[in-house]
């Protein structure tokens, strides 16, 4: 797909991207190596969840099953929401997957016309009733690994073009900055059990969620900036709740700073669209 029309704005203000099903096979395929290290840190829930999107990528393949297409994006999705909420969500995984599940039939064949990014919303909807505290004692040698294979695709998407840099790099940046600034006040932020056990869901929502189509900005200059406002908000709402002793809330309030970046994206849009048209010379 090279692009969705919104507001007024060409497609060609994007660069050329595969379309969602070749983008969702690509994503799928890219999430792997975290599926290895999530098994190898005994989360089996995510071996799981990725073989029927496996199935399914191989099913695509053949002539004959032709309708199992529009069943690709779906899987790849719950793989991403299995990787996404920690081991110890068991409750939220299983609300999620079902509010998951729901989007996906209501949206069937609409998914561009869906404004917020299905996992994200079916992760904000399940954690505000069953809230999942990261688990208080992680073992970097089960953290460390899972954030650098989820890492490891999402440099191979970078590379195969499927993923454009701005939305990453900017969601990375902001809460670099902000963590950075939360170290300042706090230096037992950056060694507590809830920041380590954050980390490969930040990691996979940069990577794998931000730089969604139908949910970003069409411009680069917009897709940095309001990357760049939701990491920072987002570390920024988690130090703080950290420090209240909310930690409950640390993965509603990640899924929540990509809703509003969702809910953002066409506002910046508009804004960098009356900016290039004001700059226009006059013929």
């Amino acid at each position: 797909m090279s692009g969705v029309i919104r507001a007024g704005i060409p497609s060609a203000a994007l660069r050329p991207t595969p379309d969602l099903r070749n983008r969702a096979t690509l994503a799928t395929l890219a999430l792997l190596p975290a599926v290895v290290a999530a098994w190898m840190g005994h989360d089996a829930t995510a071996a799981i969840a990725a073989t029927p999107a496996v199935v399914m990528i191989l099913l695509d393949r053949m002539p004959a099953q032709a309708p199992v297409a529009g069943t690709v994006p779906f899987f790849q999705q719950f793989l991403v929401l299995s990787l996404w909420l920690g081991t110890d969500a068991i409750a939220a995984r299983v609300v999620a997957a079902l509010a998951l599940l729901l989007l996906h039939l209501a949206w069937r064949g609409r998914d561009q016309a869906n404004p917020f990014h299905p996992v994200m919303a079916s992760c904000a909807l399940a954690l505000a009733f069953v809230p999942a505290s990261p688990i208080a004692v992680v073992h970097p040698g089960d953290v460390l690994p899972r954030a650098a294979a989820i890492a490891l695709g999402g440099v191979g998407l970078l590379a195969l073009r499927c993923v454009r840099w701005q939305a990453p790099l900017g969601m990375l940046a902001g809460a670099t900055f902000a963590t950075a600034v939360a170290a300042w006040v706090d230096p037992s932020w950056l060694r507590s059990g809830a920041f380590l056990a954050i980390l490969p869901a930040f990691v996979l929502t940069a990577f794998f969620v931000a730089d969604d189509p139908p949910r970003t900005c069409m411009r680069g200059q917009g897709r940095l900036l309001v990357w760049l406002l939701a990491g920072c908000v987002a570390a920024a709402a988690m130090f703080a709740l950290h420090a209240t002793g909310r930690d409950a809330r640390l993965p509603l309030a990640l899924a929540g700073s990509v809703l509003l970046a969702n809910a953002a994206a066409p506002a910046f849009d508009r804004l960098f669209q009356a900016r290039r048209v004001a700059g226009t010379p006059a013929a």
